[in-house]
């Protein structure tokens, strides 16, 4: 396996562009994007205050997923 890390700005059109150096090889290739960073770490903390929101309002005891899934599978029972 091969790595190479590379820095990247997101602009606000979203499309990131990636130039690998010219002794990369031409082939196919899986590649797997980590994104570390200040931006990632807002994601983070807003994911984390809307499930505290949820929280609030659903029992930590009641899965949220489990029900859905329970609605959903009555739903098709029921046509």
């Amino acid at each position: 396996m091969q790595s190479c890390q590379l820095d990247a700005h997101i602009p606000d059109s979203r499309r990131l562009d990636i130039t690998l150096p010219e002794d990369f090889p031409v082939g196919n290739y899986r590649l797997r994007l980590i994104i570390e960073g200040e931006a990632n770490s807002r994601f983070s903390a807003n994911i984390r205050k809307a499930q505290a929101i949820v929280r609030r309002h659903v029992p930590e005891n009641i899965s949220l997923i489990d029900e859905l899934l329970h609605e959903r599978k009555k739903d098709n029972e029921n046509g």
